[in-house]
């Protein structure tokens, strides 16, 4: 995954759906190795069916349903690679995930970019804490 620091970024997407294309209950994500460089939330929404895995409906493929997104917040002015692990836990599985995520800093002349000549002095963040992933607080994207 990648994206601009200071931005959220989509990590993935998931849900559950029956024969008829009808969202059942979304898997509970469980955040096993948080991020050293940012903070993990979810959101729940609606998303498209892109992909599915064993005992899944395929004809849903393309379909919307009710699902979570898992959002990754970047620290403040960080940019850099960071790592993270979470599990979905399915109905009938739990599916473990290792993430990579590329926080690209932002162009020179960006509007958001600060002038050269200010200095900035990173805050020290708590990290987060392994465990179920919270909720996001207000709308991401």
């Amino acid at each position: 995954m990648a994206g601009q620091a200071g931005q959220p970024i989509l990590i993935r997407e998931h849900a559950g759906w029956n024969k008829n294309c009808e969202a059942i209950a979304h898997p509970a994500l469980y955040l096993s190795e948080p991020p050293r460089h940012g903070q993990i939330c979810a959101r729940i929404e609606n998303i498209k069916i892109s992909s599915m895995f064993v005992g899944t409906q395929p004809q849903c493929i393309g379909r919307l349903v009710r699902g979570v997104r898992l959002i990754y917040r970047p620290d403040a002015a960080y940019a850099g690679d960071d790592n993270l692990r979470y599990a979905a836990q399915y109905p009938s599985v739990l599916r473990g995930v290792q993430v990579q995520v590329t926080v690209s800093a932002n162009a020179a002349d960006a509007p958001s970019a600060l002038p050269s000549n200010n200095i900035i002095i990173p805050t020290a963040q708590a990290r987060q804490a392994p465990g179920p992933v919270p909720d996001c607080a207000e709308p991401i994207f």
